[in-house]
């Protein structure tokens, strides 16, 4: 995402005065922000899902390995 908005950009300074004269200003402008804010929540998502401590991952596998140990035996 952030190599497609790199290109929305440059192609907009690039180009300024063609996209002045042919009015697309908020057409760069939209493209940009459109892929930006892709870029934006997908790293949001991988913070997130790095910040979760190693150990509780480590937890949830025990808990639900004994519950499945629990259902598979007593019921």
């Amino acid at each position: 995402m952030f190599p497609q908005a790199l290109a929305a950009i440059n192609n907009s300074i690039m180009g300024f005065v063609d996209i002045k004269l042919a009015n697309k200003i908020e057409y760069y402008r939209n493209r940009f922000l459109k892929y930006q804010k892709a870029y934006h929540d997908l790293s949001m998502n991988s913070i997130v899902i790095n910040m979760i401590p190693f150990r509780g991952y480590e937890l949830v596998a025990i808990l639900g390995n004994r519950c499945h140990f629990y259902l598979c035996n007593f019921h």
